[in-house]
């Protein structure tokens, strides 16, 4: 049984955290739940029984209230800017525990997700975690079940709490995206984004300083304004000379700086969510050098055949004919006539049976080594082509969760089309897709990031295609010899853009091309995660019940699955090609991006 320790404001959230508290006490027990009011014996020391609550916590709940970050004392300074404040030292102990306690702020009151920059850089690391709303009611019940059922699925040792949240930040958390920029570049003004269709706070976007931006259309009725244009103007950038580390006094005044700091991995630039789109990219992808000359289709070989015959090219040839009567006059009252007929037709025509090329319908793939790579634009985009075939879906692996069992073999009939990286920035921009918010990694040649499912699902649509499910999407990773990852049974971080700062973020899609899976797919393991059409079931997969499409008005959207790791995450564990990541399609966050598949004909 996990035990939880709660953070709270009382002037702040107390009766949200004690209503949550009944709940949870519900489903854990009295025991295994830590509140202050509650659980500290009088005339105890609370220093010391802070220690020992948090050091035999499993989870800390920091509940967030709509006034939690802005609570002043009675001198009318800020709580959280004072060093000795509770909640500033609950968490700060809290976040020394590292792995072995999963923080988990708690939304309630419409609060929002603070930013990085509205916390003291004790404590900021706080604003990238992943948050769980808790609304009012009549969602209140509905919001505590998920974040019990989120807490039930963290439950176990140490290592297995490391489940679901980590790998994911939370829609709201988007907001503090601005703290990007301020522990990269503090003292930059905060920017001011032109149009959302629902404003939670400035964000400003990381940028290398050799990689130039790709800038889509704001998602909104009124119509662009201008076409993209191209620029190769450089864009200056500031370096700030502090570096920052935790301390527990209040957070000093910076003032930025024209002096480069080396040890930055980025500059941050101020982020303006709707600018022209540039067009003039300098950079370019280094192709993988694959044959693109598919095998004849036995359809149209057996079809050409057809055409000739219809045209007459193909004609029967009678060997022999006779057709001469022998006439043998009887002398007799009866006089017969007797005919001799012979008649020897042609041979019939039977037609040479054509070979299926292996990967087509009736002909599948068995073994990853029998198939050569074929990558072919469609569109403008390059895609390749994953044969029809059979693999183990999920894991057995020593590594795996609940959720990739049982293992099942899934087959495909017919071959289909995976895009060969994750969509860039640049072909966002050009297909004109429409997001709410832009990139946060803002290079042309980098994955679109910031996306939520909706957003990707639209533009796959846009360019005549869709999502992969997510037994596509591990198909073409892993193929018929079911690979724990795309290029093997071993780990191997140097062949996946993982583990990364945050002012590094991602790198350009395709950029390791010794990560290529069985079919020729680049980065299916790291850089961002992708999402899959797929919603959130248990295993067997069941093609029929994944959907595609969102649940009717009023009704609960069911979380979908992304698969395959991101710059953010080191894990490799999180980086199976089985392991499989869920949200709300709603969120949307810099780590997260997507692919686009085809059906066969599309390639035709």
């Amino acid at each position: 049984m996990p035990r939880i320790f709660i953070s709270y404001r009382r002037k702040d959230s107390r009766k949200d955290t004690g209503r949550i508290y009944d709940r949870l006490v519900e489903a854990f027990g009295r025991a295994n739940i830590f509140k202050d009011v509650d659980n500290i014996p009088p005339g105890s020391t609370y220093p010391e029984e802070l220690d020992k609550a948090i050091a035999g916590s499993d989870i800390f709940l920091v509940m967030i209230g709509s006034q939690w970050v802005d609570i002043r004392d009675d001198a009318g300074g800020r709580r959280l800017d004072d060093a000795a404040d509770p909640v500033r030292l609950e968490i700060e102990r809290g976040l020394q525990e590292g792995d072995h306690l999963r923080m988990i702020p708690v939304l309630v009151d419409d609060a929002t997700m603070p930013t990085a920059s509205q916390l003291p850089e004790s404590i900021r690391s706080l604003a990238f975690k992943n948050a769980v709303v808790v609304r009012d009611d009549p969602d209140f019940n509905r919001d505590v079940e998920r974040l019990i059922a989120y807490i039930r699925q963290l439950r176990g040792t140490p290592d297995q709490l490391k489940r679901r949240i980590s790998p994911i930040w939370v829609s709201v958390g988007v907001a503090a995206l601005l703290g990007i920029g301020m522990l990269i570049a503090q003292g930059l003004r905060p920017p001011t984004p032109e149009a959302t269709l629902t404003p939670t706070s400035s964000i400003e976007t990381v940028a290398m300083p050799d990689t130039e931006t790709a800038t889509e259309a704001p998602s909104s009725t009124a119509a662009p304004s201008a076409t993209p244009t191209a620029t190769d103007t450089p864009t200056d950038t500031l370096s700030p000379t502090a570096s920052f580390t935790a301390t527990d006094t209040a957070e000093p005044t910076r003032t930025p700086s024209d002096t480069p700091t080396p040890e930055l991995e980025a500059l941050a630039m101020t982020f303006e969510a709707e600018q022209s789109a540039t067009a003039g990219y300098a950079e370019t992808l280094t192709a993988t050098a694959w044959t693109s000359t598919p095998t004849a289709n036995a359809t149209e070989t057996f079809a050409a055949f057809l055409t000739q015959r219809a045209a007459g090219n193909l004609t029967r040839t009678a060997e022999s004919w006779t057709d001469t009567p022998t006439h043998t006059p009887t002398r007799t009252p009866t006089r017969t006539p007797t005919y001799t007929h012979t008649f020897t037709p042609s041979p019939s025509f039977t037609p040479s049976n054509t070979p299926i090329p292996l990967g087509y319908a009736g002909n599948p793939v068995t073994e990853n080594s029998a198939w050569t790579p074929v990558v072919r634009q469609i569109g403008g985009v390059d895609m390749v082509l994953v044969p029809a075939g059979c693999f183990n879906m999920g894991s057995d692996d020593p590594d795996n969760y609940p959720d990739e069992l049982p293992v099942h073999e899934l087959c495909f009939d017919t071959p289909f089309w995976i895009d060969q990286t994750e969509v860039t920035n640049r072909q966002f921009v050009d297909f004109e897709g429409r997001a709410q918010v832009g990139s946060i990694y803002t290079g042309a040649l980098r994955p679109r990031d910031n996306v939520n499912w909706i957003e990707a699902s639209n533009f796959c649509v846009l360019r005549g295609g869709r999502l992969p499910t997510e037994a596509e999407w591990e198909y073409s990773a892993r193929g018929a010899d079911s690979l724990l990852f795309p290029w093997g049974d071993t780990w191997n971080a140097d062949l996946a853009v993982v583990g990364r700062a945050v002012g590094a973020g991602t790198q350009n899609a395709g950029s390791i091309p010794e990560n290529a899976s069985w079919v020729g797919a680049l980065d299916m393991i790291g850089n961002v995660w992708e999402w899959t059409a797929s919603a959130y079931l248990p295993y067997p997969f069941d093609a029929n019940a994944s959907g595609h499409d969102l649940p009717d008005e009023g009704d609960e959207a069911p979380d979908r699955v992304l698969r395959g790791s991101s710059w953010y995450n080191p894990e490799a564990r999180l980086a199976r090609a089985s392991y499989r990541a869920y949200i709300e399609p709603e969120t949307r966050n810099p780590a997260y991006g997507f692919r686009c598949v085809m059906d066969f004909e599309a390639g035709n």
